[in-house]
């Protein structure tokens, strides 16, 4: 039997992974709308209440456009993250898999965050989530830092760029999961900061 791969050589193919976290944010995001669904209207009255029913579904609207926005958010910093990155060991697999299993787990609070969203419980329960997914797509980049699995050509500045990218909006995440304790509103608002933390233009940005 051939031994197991240390943590100092390639587990697998950059591009298999990337393809693969690719398809697994496109499923994640495609899963959130499952989560608004129109309660049974008796048929005779249907005419009469289809209006407010849907206009009773915007909370699980609202949340189901920021939690998608906020999984696109994760992909583009992830593509971001494996385009400077030049091989993929045990750690950074390990790091990846967490990360697509929070990512998948995100339409459930989001769910709940339709139905029960004035409950502070809940809007930290879901800033707990955003907070792990991009924790997670920190703490990745960092590894790859620290190990030297970033190109070698990859100059000073686009490595701090990418330290800006990812700090950023796991700080307005974490902001916002505090503030949801007392004040649920305005954690929500913070939740949706984090989006617009990624058109924020950085230095040596290209």
């Amino acid at each position: 039997m051939g031994a197991y791969p240390s943590d100092h050589e390639e587990v697998i193919d950059l591009s298999t992974l990337s393809d693969f976290s690719n398809n697994i944010f496109g499923f994640a995001a495609t899963l959130l709308i499952v989560g608004i669904t129109l309660p049974a209207i008796p048929a005779a009255q249907v005419e009469a209440q289809l209006p407010n029913v849907l206009i009773g579904l915007w909370p699980y609207v609202v949340v189901y456009t920021l939690s998608f926005l906020n999984i696109c958010s994760y992909w583009k910093l992830h593509s971001f993250t494996f385009m400077h990155i030049n091989r993929v060991d045990n750690k950074l697999l390990l790091l990846t898999t967490l990360l697509l299993l929070s990512v998948t787990f995100l339409p459930f609070p989001t769910a709940l965050m339709g139905k029960y969203g004035r409950w502070p419980l809940i809007n930290v329960f879901y800033g707990l989530t955003l907070s792990i997914n991009y924790l997670f797509l920190f703490l990745t980049a960092f590894y790859a830092y620290k190990k030297n699995l970033i190109r070698s050509d990859i100059s000073f500045p686009t490595k701090l760029l990418l330290r800006k990218k990812l700090t950023l909006p796991l700080f307005s995440a974490l902001l916002g999961t505090a503030l949801s304790f007392s004040y649920p509103r305005l954690g929500f608002l913070f939740y949706a900061i984090v989006v617009f933390t990624h058109f924020i233009p950085f230095k040596n940005e290209t």
